[in-house]
Protein backbone atom coordinates (compact mmCIF):
# COMPACT_ATOMS: atom_id res chain seq x y z
CA UNK A 1 0.00 0.00 0.00
CA UNK A 2 1.31 3.58 -0.83
CA UNK A 3 1.32 6.45 1.60
CA UNK A 4 -1.43 8.32 -0.04
CA UNK A 5 -3.75 5.30 0.20
CA UNK A 6 -3.12 4.98 3.64
CA UNK A 7 -3.79 8.65 4.27
CA UNK A 8 -6.85 8.93 1.95
CA UNK A 9 -8.45 6.00 4.16
CA UNK A 10 -7.65 7.41 7.52
CA UNK A 11 -9.33 10.59 6.05
CA UNK A 12 -12.26 8.72 4.83
CA UNK A 13 -12.60 7.00 8.15
CA UNK A 14 -12.23 10.42 10.27
CA UNK A 15 -14.62 11.97 8.42
CA UNK A 16 -17.19 9.33 8.94
CA UNK A 17 -16.46 9.07 12.58
CA UNK A 18 -16.91 12.93 12.69
CA UNK A 19 -19.86 12.89 10.93
CA UNK A 20 -21.53 10.17 12.65
CA UNK A 21 -20.86 12.63 16.36
CA UNK A 22 -22.04 15.49 14.09
CA UNK A 23 -25.21 13.22 13.88
CA UNK A 24 -25.88 12.19 16.99
CA UNK A 25 -25.06 15.56 18.97
CA UNK A 26 -27.63 16.60 16.84
CA UNK A 27 -30.19 14.22 17.62
CA UNK A 28 -29.20 14.31 21.38
CA UNK A 29 -30.10 17.95 20.95
CA UNK A 30 -33.03 17.93 18.92
CA UNK A 31 -34.39 14.89 22.03
CA UNK A 32 -33.50 17.39 25.15
CA UNK A 33 -34.94 20.35 23.40
CA UNK A 34 -38.42 18.41 22.60
CA UNK A 35 -38.16 16.96 26.46
CA UNK A 36 -37.36 20.56 27.78
CA UNK A 37 -40.23 21.64 25.92
CA UNK A 38 -42.73 18.71 26.88
CA UNK A 39 -41.68 19.84 30.17
CA UNK A 40 -42.46 23.34 30.27
CA UNK A 41 -46.21 21.97 29.09
CA UNK A 42 -47.01 19.84 31.58
CA UNK A 43 -45.55 22.03 34.19
CA UNK A 44 -47.62 24.77 32.59
CA UNK A 45 -51.01 22.55 32.93
CA UNK A 46 -49.78 21.71 36.86
CA UNK A 47 -49.73 25.55 37.17
CA UNK A 48 -52.90 26.39 35.79
CA UNK A 49 -54.32 23.11 37.70
CA UNK A 50 -53.26 24.25 40.86
CA UNK A 51 -53.90 27.77 40.80
CA UNK A 52 -57.49 26.70 39.51
CA UNK A 53 -57.89 24.41 42.54
CA UNK A 54 -56.61 27.51 45.01
CA UNK A 55 -59.56 29.13 43.25
CA UNK A 56 -62.36 26.66 43.83
CA UNK A 57 -60.86 26.26 47.65
CA UNK A 58 -61.04 29.93 48.15
CA UNK A 59 -64.53 30.11 46.41
CA UNK A 60 -65.81 27.48 48.70
CA UNK A 61 -64.36 29.04 51.63
CA UNK A 62 -65.89 32.33 50.68
CA UNK A 63 -69.28 30.26 50.80
CA UNK A 64 -68.84 29.02 53.90
CA UNK A 65 -68.16 32.44 55.40
CA UNK A 66 -71.01 34.08 53.89
CA UNK A 67 -73.48 30.69 54.64
CA UNK A 68 -72.19 30.74 58.28
CA UNK A 69 -72.50 34.85 58.75
CA UNK A 70 -76.11 34.56 57.11
CA UNK A 71 -77.40 31.62 59.26
CA UNK A 72 -75.83 32.78 62.51
CA UNK A 73 -77.50 36.20 62.16
CA UNK A 74 -80.74 34.61 61.25
CA UNK A 75 -80.29 31.83 64.07
CA UNK A 76 -79.18 35.08 66.39
CA UNK A 77 -82.58 36.84 65.47
CA UNK A 78 -84.57 34.13 65.35
CA UNK A 79 -83.29 32.75 68.91
CA UNK A 80 -83.73 36.55 70.18
CA UNK A 81 -87.49 36.55 68.29
CA UNK A 82 -88.10 32.90 70.81
CA UNK A 83 -87.13 34.45 73.81
CA UNK A 84 -89.00 37.27 73.46
CA UNK A 85 -91.91 35.90 72.69
CA UNK A 86 -91.67 33.65 75.18
CA UNK A 87 -90.98 35.57 77.85
CA UNK A 88 -94.04 37.45 77.19
CA UNK A 89 -96.42 34.33 77.25
CA UNK A 90 -95.10 32.31 80.61
CA UNK A 91 -96.70 33.72 83.64
CA UNK A 92 -94.25 34.78 86.62
CA UNK A 93 -92.59 32.50 88.78
CA UNK A 94 -94.37 32.79 92.24
CA UNK A 95 -91.57 31.92 94.77
CA UNK A 96 -92.30 28.21 96.70
CA UNK A 97 -93.73 28.74 100.09
CA UNK A 98 -92.86 26.26 102.75
CA UNK A 99 -94.65 25.41 105.27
Amino acid sequence: MRPEDITSSLTKHYFIAVSILALLSTLTYFSLYMGIKTSETTAHIVNLSGQQRMLSQRIASFAQQYYLRMYTAQAAKSLLSYLTVSQKKKPPIEPIKYA
